[in-house]
C-alpha cells in the first residue's frame, strides 16, 4: 500500500514575471487596496493602512537592476505577513493571490549560484507547479532574507548594522 503524500499549502502571487509562495500560516491577511497613494511611503519602507503604518517588502525593487525602482501602480493587492521578530510586513503583489496545495515530493532547494543577487538572494527552494499545460516555477519566498536584502543597485554598499538583533514591540 502507497504511503499518501503530505500536502502543503502556500499563498501564490505574481510580482512581475515571477511567481512566489509563502506558506499559508506565514500570511495574516491579504488586502484589496490601491497603492498610489503609498508610493512615496513604499520607496521608503512603509505602507500605510488605515491607521497603520507597517514595513513594506517591495520585491519589484528587490529582484531588479533599477528598471522598476518601486511596486508598480498596478499593485492593487498587498500580502500581509510577520517577520521573524513579530513586525507587520507588506507586500505590494501584481494580481490576486492564488492558494496551492503541494506535495512535499515538489519542493525542491534551490541549486548553488555564485550570484547572491536578486530571485537567488530572498528564496530559498522552488516548486514546480503541476499543471502540464503550463508549468510555473514558483520560488518559496524567504522573508528574513528578503527584509534583510539590500536592493540590488545598492549591493556594493556594506550593510547598516544598526537595528540588527533589535525586536519590533508594536504599541499596545
Amino acid at each position: 500500500m502507497m504511503a499518501k503524500s503530505e500536502l502543503q499549502k502556500f499563498i501564490v502571487f505574481k510580482v512581475l514575471e515571477y511567481y512566489w509562495g509563502l506558506p499559508i500560516d506565514s500570511v495574516l491577511r491579504i488586502v484589496n487596496c490601491s497603492l498610489d497613494a503609498n508610493q512615496e511611503l513604499i520607496r521608503m519602507g512603509m505602507i500605510q493602512i488605515g491607521r497603520h503604518v507597517i514595513r513594506a517588502l517591495d520585491l519589484h525593487q528587490r529582484i531588479t537592476s533599477g528598471a522598476f525602482p518601486q511596486a508598480s501602480a498596478n499593485s492593487p493587492f498587498l500580502v500581509i505577513t510577520r517577520s521573524s521578530g513579530g513586525e507587520l510586513c507588506g507586500i505590494p503583489v501584481d494580481e490576486a493571490p492564488d492558494l496551492m496545495e503541494v506535495s512535499v515530493e515538489m519542493l525542491q532547494p534551490l541549486p548553488a549560484s555564485n550570484s547572491q543577487v536578486g530571485l537567488t538572494n530572498i528564496a530559498c527552494g522552488v516548486v514546480l507547479s503541476p499543471e502540464e499545460q503550463n508549468p510555473k516555477t514558483i520560488f518559496l519566498l524567504d522573508i528574513i532574507r528578503a527584509l534583510n536584502a539590500s536592493p540590488p543597485e545598492s549591493r556594493s554598499l556594506p550593510p547598516n548594522p544598526v537595528g540588527i538583533g533589535v525586536e519590533y514591540s508594536p504599541l499596545a
